[in-house]
């Protein structure tokens, strides 16, 4: 299993804007999101990209998560922990927009499993 290409995916999704935004206007689903990891030279498979999401999903929130998103953006706090605690926001806003992006990505595969399988029956 590539798990490291798929953290240093995640993570590069997180630091370059650029592939942040070409992962938002990539076509539905978690092949297309596959395919573009792909063609920027990370080995993933859609097997690995599920099983990563269902790992990362099971997993509880830190205390210094649960603080940003309970704390808001960070303007009542005053003085040099305004500027960490923005950057905490940031990157937790990040991360969110990855994992909509990629759980929009697993519905949109599940849709289409379901509907192939409902033709499959069918036929």
């Amino acid at each position: 299993m590539s798990t490291v290409d798929i953290e240093r995916f995640v993570a590069d999704l997180k630091g370059n804007a650029a592939l942040l935004g070409e992962a938002k206007a990539a076509p539905g689903g978690l092949g297309a999101m596959v395919d573009l990891a792909k063609s920027k030279g990370y080995d993933i498979t859609v097997d690995e990209a599920k099983s990563y999401i269902a790992d990362k999903a099971n997993q509880e929130l830190s205390d210094d998560q649960l603080d940003s998103v309970a704390g808001g953006k960070g303007h009542h706090v005053v003085g040099p922990s305004t500027v960490q605690t923005t950057q905490t926001i940031t990157t937790a806003e990040t991360t969110a927009e990855v994992v909509t992006t990629t759980a929009e990505a697993v519905n949109t595969a599940t849709t289409v499993a379901v509907v192939a399988e409902g033709v499959i029956v069918l036929t």
